[in-house]
């Protein structure tokens, strides 16, 4: 028997993966697909085939629902690109930016991502995300206090820093930190150490390590992280820090550097609501650095992607405003 409260077709499409959900007119989960399809790992780049191998029994028994993707399915090495949208967005402003495109099977509507362009004044450079302003538009709405003054900070390959006001994505940076340890850890003198050592750290030992990281970021001053990298080989050569702790240790510097940096113009930060969203771990790791800059007690929120894709599918016609 056909569920008849299905509304929509909600799919978020990223590098790494696939992700898809029936949903009911409340952003229930009716049913659900996960699939390591990302837009790199598409068998065969046929994005056509793999969303109809996924969507395709739910297109057979709602032939009516929208449908709507977020992600990096619309970028420029995905499906179709998007044209961003400019900064300052709210999600009326991202819900009209929307793309649909013909799928084989049915129409799927595509999320735009954010455009912050150059900015003389301030000397900002641009910045896009492509994913995330609908992690964001999901938190808004599901946390009404986030909507009006928040820092939303969003750690992981790329990390956003995005400010948050009257329920709009005013600006944002990125920081690069996840991909550089990567890169640092693989491919360079820095994580030789670790990778040579037989023995693991406890947890404790990796805790002490990371916080040196933060500290050690924290105290740069002048020379900043470029100054302080090189001390994950010689603090080993040193005898201060186990190889098996090196890389936890490499892993609060970059933490704390991008801490550092972000925070560094924020002035009083007691005036802005702080939450971190993503994955667990990480954020946790996250608020632990946050702590060490003076800013305690930040909230972790977990995926926002379907509330923000039932948001959008609102703002845009798609299904019935709640």
């Amino acid at each position: 028997m056909t569920d008849t409260s299905a509304r929509l077709i909600a799919l978020d499409w990223g590098t790494s993966s696939l992700r898809a959900w029936l949903l009911d007119d409340q952003g229930q989960i009716l049913e659900s697909r996960h699939e390591p399809w990302g837009i790199l790992h598409t068998p065969e780049g046929d994005f056509a085939r793999a969303y109809q191998a996924v969507v395709g029994p739910w297109r057979d028994a709602h032939p009516d629902l929208p449908a709507l993707a977020c992600g990096m399915i619309g970028s420029r090495g995905g499906w179709q690109e998007v044209p961003y949208v400019a900064a300052p967005a709210d999600a009326g402003a991202i819900a009209n930016g929307l793309v649909e495109i013909d799928t084989g099977i049915d129409r799927l509507s595509l999320v735009p991502g954010v455009m912050q362009r150059s900015n003389p004044e301030t000397g900002a450079l641009p910045n896009v995300m492509r994913g995330e302003e609908t992690q964001l538009i999901g938190v808004m709405a599901r946390n009404p206090a986030l909507a009006q003054d928040a820092l939303l900070i969003m750690p992981g390959t790329h990390s956003k820093w995005a400010m948050i006001e009257e329920k709009r994505l005013t600006s944002f940076t990125t920081h690069m930190t996840g991909e550089l340890y990567a890169v640092l850890r693989e491919h360079s003198i820095l994580g030789r150490p670790a990778l040579e050592c037989e023995e693991e750290a406890s947890e404790a030992a990796s805790l002490e390590a990371f916080d040196e990281g933060l500290e050690n970021a924290r105290n740069s001053g002048s020379a900043g992280l470029s100054g302080q990298l090189f001390s994950v080989r010689s603090r080993v050569l040193a005898g201060e820090l186990s190889p098996a702790a090196s890389l936890a240790y490499l892993s609060g510097l970059l933490i704390g550097e991008e801490v550092r940096s972000a925070t560094a113009t924020l002035g009083d930060t007691a005036r802005l609501r702080l939450a971190l969203i993503g994955d667990d771990a990480l954020c946790r790791r996250y608020a632990r650095a946050l702590t060490h800059f003076e800013c305690p007690d930040v909230e972790i929120i977990h995926d926002a992607s379907i509330s923000g894709l039932m948001t959008i599918a609102r703002h845009a016609g798609l299904i019935e405003s709640a």
